[in-house]
Formats: structure tokens, sequence, C-alpha cells
């Protein structure tokens, strides 16, 4: 499977993760969803830049921009982590955070994505993506 894909992939069950935290309507069951969101987009954002930024700078792409919203949003996350969900802070800090994934989301898509087709051959991406997968399942695995 190529990177293209495996952050595709990555990106839609974001946004599912976004969908559940906004409806749970119990603060057990956002709690739930927002845990598994948290951890997903930190991996996501980790392993691209373990795997992916590395390949697209050496193809001349810059990936500063996209780096910085990662850490941004990271940091909102860890922000939201440390309020109660009861909190009505919460769900407007939710609603920020949401909304910054949902950007970020579509501007990767966009840009970066469109960048990875543009700049690396299709063996490059077919074992961008194989790495990965591999390390997706090693980082869940010691989890």
């Amino acid at each position: 499977m190529n990177i293209i894909k495996v952050l595709s992939e990555d990106h839609a069950d974001i946004q599912d993760l976004l969908k559940r935290c906004s409806y749970g309507r119990r603060p057990g069951t956002r709690v739930k969803y927002f845990v598994e969101l948290k951890r997903c987009f930190e991996m996501h954002s980790f392993l691209e830049q373990l795997i992916l930024y590395p390949a697209l700078m050496d193809a001349g792409f810059d990936t500063v921009h996209v780096r910085a919203r990662q850490e941004e949003i990271v940091e909102l996350l860890a922000e939201l982590d440390s309020l109660t969900p009861e909190d009505e802070s919460w769900r407007t800090k939710f609603r920020v955070i949401k909304k910054q994934i949902e950007v970020y989301i579509t501007e990767e898509e966009k840009d970066l994505l469109e960048a990875s087709k543009k700049n690396l051959d299709s063996k490059v991406l077919q074992d961008l993506g194989a790495a990965m997968v591999a390390k997706t399942a090693e980082q869940r695995a010691v989890q």
C-alpha cells in the first residue's frame, strides 16, 4: 500500500473520531473518543515526521508549515486533555481543535499528498507506505 493511501485512511479515521467526539452526549463517551483521537493524531504526526517528511525534504519540498500546524494541534490536544469534559470550556476548546484538524487535513491532502505524488516515484511511495504500516504496528504494540 502506498503512503498516500495510508495517510488518507489515517485522515478518515481522525475525521470519524472528530465526529464521535462531537456527537458524544455523555462526558465518558466524549473522553473515550477524545483519548483515541489524541493518540491517533499524535501517532499520525510522529510517523509523518519520521517517514514522509525526510523523503519530501530530499525532493525539495518545504515541510515547515505543516510541521508547525501539527505541533500547534498537538499542544491544543494536550490543553484539552487537562480539562474535564463536563466543563463547558472543554466543548468550546474542542470545537477550535476540530476546526484546526479539519483545516490541517484539507491542506495536507491538497498540498502534501499532491507534492508526494508529484515529487516521489511510485516505488518510493510504496516503500514509504510499507514503512508507515510497519511502524504503526510497532507503535501500537508498544502502547
